[in-house]
């Protein structure tokens, strides 16, 4: 599933570290497949009481024990090798080390698995996408967008060359809205005054090295600043990429070095509908993935 593609990322996101609540002692082997009774299934760990697995504690190490409840049929446990086991209900698991320990290429592959079933396979814990739009998403007198990563004019979007419409949204602030996009010159050459917290917007010219930047403010705002708004000239960077599948997708988010969201915002709203993109389109959203928990950022 994942070819020369993500070569580009073993050095920039392959991270050994643990950051998140669930770090663990060892070396991680075997992951328990999400579902949506996951924490119904208990884990027993080397010298500690049993706890409940979820989908961000799911993460197996040799001599790990997981114990199957009588009430649920079964759960599938998938290795960094790529075996799987079944476990039937009631019955108990005990994980064995892999005979071939799985190096920094395998550890990567696994990661980015578990990074595309977290946002294609579980639901996301409040919002949906009819909460978007013109209704936003939550409260704030500040505008804000999930997609930014992060916040300030030193976090640039990256966009590929594509002409395709790019659709923005944002939550905050008070309509109506100003949304005005200047090239790299300064020049003004999107000046739009909405009523909703969303709008489609199709760069003049999306060859790669463009650039472009990005502010969305309250009309009444007489400047753009952190008080009011965190898209202050934010920086729209055009660089050589291309429609990708899912998977490819997932790879491109977990890049640390350069925030891809907007454009992966992009290429999911032009994919066929199903669960998978409905998931992946609500945690981008609701930005609740973060990088760190799944090994891939330092």
């Amino acid at each position: 599933m994942f070819n020369k593609f993500y070569v580009f990322y073993v050095l920039v996101i392959f991270s050994s570290s643990m950051n998140s609540a669930f770090a663990l002692d060892c070396d991680v082997v075997a992951r328990i497949f999400p579902f949506d009774r996951i924490n119904e299934v208990e884990i027993m760990r080397a010298g500690k009481q049993a706890e409940k697995a979820s989908s961000e504690n799911r993460r197996l190490c040799p001599g790990d024990v997981v114990q199957v409840p009588k009430y649920l049929s079964q759960i599938k446990i998938k290795y960094q090798s790529h075996k799987s086991e079944i476990v039937r209900a009631g019955l108990s698991y005990k994980v064995v080390a892999l005979a071939k320990p799985c190096q920094a290429w395998c550890k990567l592959q696994a990661n980015l698995n578990e990074l595309f079933e977290q946002f294609t396979m579980t639901e996301p814990s409040e919002i949906h996408l009819e909460k978007m739009g013109s209704k936003g998403v939550g409260t704030s007198s500040s505008i804000k967008m999930p997609l930014a990563a992060s916040e300030g004019s030193d976090y640039e979007f990256f966009l590929s060359a594509d002409n395709s419409a790019i659709p923005l949204f944002w939550y905050g602030g008070k309509a109506p809205y100003k949304l005005t996009v200047k090239d790299a010159l300064g020049k003004v050459i999107v000046n739009k005054q909405l009523e909703k917290a969303e709008f489609s917007l199709t760069l003049p010219d999306a060859r790669i090295g463009s650039e472009y930047s990005l502010t969305i403010q309250s009309v009444d705002s007489l400047f753009c600043n952190e008080d009011n708004s965190k898209v202050c000239e934010k920086p729209l960077v055009v660089m050589a990429s291309e429609t990708k599948t899912m998977e490819q997708l997932v790879a491109l988010f977990a890049d640390c070095d350069k925030n891809w969201r907007l454009e992966i915002w992009r290429q999911l709203s032009v994919m066929p509908n199903s669960e998978a993109k409905q998931n992946f389109m609500e945690h981008l959203a609701e930005n609740d993935i973060d990088l760190y928990d799944f090994e891939l950022c330092e």
